[in-house]
């Protein structure tokens, strides 16, 4: 069998979009795709398509990513969906697209890959295309109805992501060795404009300019999550949880979900709120493609990371 593999091309969007169906049994929107793929403000899109023929035997897709590393715009991507057709299972494409991709993502100038495995292809991206662990991420999760309830007068909500979120990124986006870029850019394109999620986002500001800001989605019935949370201390970390809490009190939710690295200030705080680690828990890993990266991308305590980091929530 000769198998062949190319960059996606215009026009092949419902190939992917059938072959989604078939592998995963629902489907994907092309609103979404878009967004992720097309209309991304880091680039790409960046999808290995692999094919039999006028057959569609495989897929590896990854997503244009900038990090801020030391302070600084690293190009990386986030890796997305790997497929293939039942009918060409056991013939290594998974192993064989990867690897293709990879090689055009480095002679791109892309640093780097990472992503969020699930627990069918966490090993295989550690045995099969090279990837290393970083960390395992525990959900945070609050229960509402012991959690200590005070409102928080202070927070309001926005509709948009203006100039006060670009300042508030210039003054803290040096806190943390690695994390994603979140300038007023990525955090529209990431939440205002998502086709198919709902988020909420309010601020906490002092003299006009923003302390922190929280991104909530509500989980079902089940839950808030906290999708993102920047904040300049502690005390306005504090804040923006009470908001996020009062908020899924007044719509009888019982649970405040996130994500929060153990050794960042934040999770100090966090804890004291009474959050606490529960399952479901993440894979956290990638693999380097340039020496010139500037940071050990594998030591997970130079990470900061949220859920809005994965293109699950």
């Amino acid at each position: 069998m000769d198998l062949n593999f190319t960059p996606y091309k215009a026009g092949e969007e419902q190939r992917i979009l059938d072959l989604f169906s078939h592998v995963f049994g629902w489907e994907l929107p092309l609103a979404f795709w878009r967004w992720r793929q097309l209309e991304n403000p880091a680039g790409g899109p960046w999808t290995e398509m692999v094919w039999d023929g006028d057959n569609l035997a495989g897929h590896y897709a990854v997503a244009a990513a900038k990090l801020c590393v030391h302070g600084e715009p690293v190009r990386a991507c986030l890796s997305m969906t790997t497929m293939v057709h039942q009918n060409y299972r056991g013939q290594g494409i998974f192993e064989r697209s990867a690897e293709s991709i990879y090689e055009r993502l480095t002679a791109a100038g892309i640093k780097a890959v990472y992503g969020f495995p699930n627990n069918n292809s966490h090993r295989p991206f550690i045995q099969k295309v090279g990837w290393q662990d970083i960390y395992e991420i525990p959900t945070l999760a609050l229960n509402v109805a012991d959690a200590r309830k005070r409102e928080s007068r202070s927070v309001v909500e926005v509709e948009t992501f203006d100039e006060r979120f670009d300042r508030l990124w210039q003054r803290i986006k040096n806190r943390h060795a690695v994390w994603g870029w979140r300038d007023s850019e990525s955090l529209s394109w990431r939440f205002t404009r998502n086709p198919i999620n709902k988020y909420r986002v309010a601020i906490l500001t002092d003299g006009g300019e923003i302390k922190g800001y929280v991104v909530t989605k509500r989980y079902l019935d089940q839950g808030i999550d906290i999708v993102d949370l920047v904040a300049e201390d502690n005390g306005a970390v504090a804040e923006l949880i009470a908001w996020a809490t009062g908020e899924a009190d007044k719509l009888k939710l019982p649970r405040v979900n996130m994500w929060a690295p153990i050794d960042s200030e934040a999770r100090k705080r966090i804890e004291v709120a009474g959050f606490v680690p529960v399952a479901p828990v993440t894979y956290l890993g990638g693999r380097v493609f340039a020496e010139d990266l500037g940071v050990d991308f594998f030591d997970r305590r130079l990470w900061h990371y949220s859920m809005s980091d994965s293109d699950f929530y």
